[in-house]
């Protein structure tokens, strides 16, 4: 490289780091817009459960379902808030899109009047949103501040659930959808579950390309750690 060239190579590094900076603000107002109401809606639905006046079985479990879920969302919009910047973000508007859809593409369900299902469908249902709401709060609170919507690199994790596997929070919301759909019970439903299940793996494939070029040690993580089911044998040793 002549010296010519050292002013360009460092303009368009800070022009890059700049844009990144300028896309991670602007993408984390809007999510907070979306999150905000997100909380608005779960929470609006606990004080009404609050205020009906038969408290059944049923009744508690989609109790603790929604208080798992105003958690949930909680944590969510607090990490968005206190992320760290990102150190680099896959590009592309496939990589966007994919993470967008893999995020809400679930809240269509709310425009489908759910079909008449059978006590033990609704029973399965709720105990996997209960289930897979508290492990996903569990997987959101080792990841911490390096919680991201979009295919981005921060900061490599690979305690906790991340021994593991190396996606444990798309395994664990997997239960969440599952739920969600068996809860409705109509075609449609299933449908966008299977839209969900698809976005989610291309946000797996994007992440892993950014974190494989961004974060140095990555892709020995990758050697050794499944992508989402956990290795009967647990563990492999570091």
């Amino acid at each position: 490289m002549s010296m010519q060239d050292t002013p360009t190579a460092q303009g368009l590094a800070l022009r890059r780091a700049q844009y990144l900076q300028l896309e991670d603000k602007l993408g984390k107002l809007a999510l907070l817009i979306l999150f905000l109401w997100h909380f608005s809606q779960v929470s609006g639905a606990l004080v009404r459960m609050i205020a009906e006046p038969q408290h059944g079985l049923m009744w508690w479990l989609g109790f603790v379902s929604t208080i798992c879920s105003v958690g949930f969302v909680a944590l969510i919009v607090f990490l968005t808030v206190t992320r760290t910047q990102p150190v680099d973000v896959e590009p592309g508007f496939e990589a966007r899109f994919s993470a967008f859809m893999g995020t809400f593409v679930l809240l269509a369900l709310i425009a489908i009047p759910p079909a008449g299902v059978v006590v033990l469908q609704a029973l399965v249902a709720k105990v996997l949103i209960i289930i897979g709401t508290v492990s996903s709060i569990w997987c959101l609170w080792w990841l911490g501040r390096s919680f991201a919507v979009m295919a981005a690199a921060r900061k490599l994790v690979i305690a906790g659930p991340y021994a593991w596997v190396r996606h444990p929070l798309y395994a664990t919301e997997s239960l969440i959808v599952i739920g969600c759909v068996l809860l409705n019970g109509t075609a449609p439903a299933f449908a966008i579950g299977a839209l969900q299940f698809f976005f989610q793996y291309r946000r797996m494939v994007n992440e892993e390309k950014v974190l494989s070029r961004a974060l140095e040690g990555y892709s020995d993580y990758m050697t050794r750690t499944p992508m989402v089911i956990p290795r009967l044998s647990g563990r492999i040793a570091d």
